[in-house]
């Protein structure tokens, strides 16, 4: 059984790839921690504090 965990992870992974495809369907686009949660329709300490290791890959990518 899927967690919230796992969908929001689902869901941050596919927004980080939108992004850096440049096909963002709920930001604008700019490739900001910021904008990756809007994309991802996650708050942003979820990134911060929770998937910190997907903020990370984000920044490197």
């Amino acid at each position: 059984m899927a967690t919230d965990r796992d969908a929001e992870r689902d869901a941050i992974t596919a927004a980080i790839q939108r992004l850096l495809d440049g096909r963002p369907t709920r930001s604008t686009g700019a490739l900001t921690t910021l904008q990756l949660a809007a994309e991802a329709g996650v708050k942003r300490w979820v990134l911060t504090h929770k998937h910190v290791d997907l903020k990370e890959e984000f920044s490197r990518r």
